[in-house]
């Protein structure tokens, strides 16, 4: 049934539930406005989640039953900060053993990671993301910044947390949505200064 929602709301609005409903999409994107040391990961990290769906999320535990290590949930950060860190604290740490420890580090390192590079967990291994990602070709959901209205300004590079060209798309006339990494957070539509068409454009003798 959650699957199936999954889907269907994939195919109506893309991944626009990363880019406006993850609570823990937002957590990575106030963790990343910290000062510090930014870096943007290599291109080909952002493949790494489709194997990881496969396997950690269907394959392995549905071979082994969810209480596998090789599961998704023995590792998932979002769970260890929403149940696990909340269940530990009712229990004044009573319940603390081995799988916490694994998924409490795991946690420690993709907020680390969130820190330093943008939405570095949604790009490299959210399950959710991956599942969502190629019905972004085919979904309703459009962002539209028409071709005409682009003065190539690199504002759209600039503000786009997931770092997938939007320009490039939109150069073509494109949703800029038609993107496996896009979040659909519309920052590329938002800081388009939207200047009128050239052609339409009025000059002074």
């Amino acid at each position: 049934m959650a699957l199936g929602m999954t889907l269907l709301l994939g195919v109506l609005i893309g991944r626009l539930l990363c880019g406006w409903v993850c609570p823990f999409g937002l957590l990575q994107d106030l963790l990343y406005r910290l000062p510090g040391p930014k870096v943007e990961l290599p291109s080909w990290t952002a493949y790494i989640k489709y194997p990881a769906l496969v396997l950690l999320v269907f394959l392995l535990p549905f071979l082994y039953t969810e209480q596998t290590w090789f599961s998704f949930c023995r590792i998932c950060p979002a769970s260890a900060l929403q149940v696990t860190l909340p269940n530990l604290f009712q229990t004044d740490f009573n319940r603390f053993n081995a799988a916490s420890a694994v998924k409490l580090g795991v946690l420690l390192l993709v907020l680390l990671g969130a820190a330093v590079s943008s939405r570095s967990f949604c790009k490299v291994l959210c399950p959710i993301g991956a599942l969502l990602a190629p019905l972004n070709f085919i979904s309703l959901w459009k962002i539209r910044v028409p071709t005409q209205n682009c003065v190539s300004c690199g504002k759209c590079e600039t503000a786009c947390p997931s770092q997938v060209a939007p320009s490039s798309r939109i150069a073509r006339d494109v949703p800029p949505n038609r993107d496996l990494d896009c979040i659909v957070c519309h920052e590329c539509q938002t800081t388009c200064p939207r200047p009128k068409p050239r052609e339409q454009a009025v000059t002074n003798p």
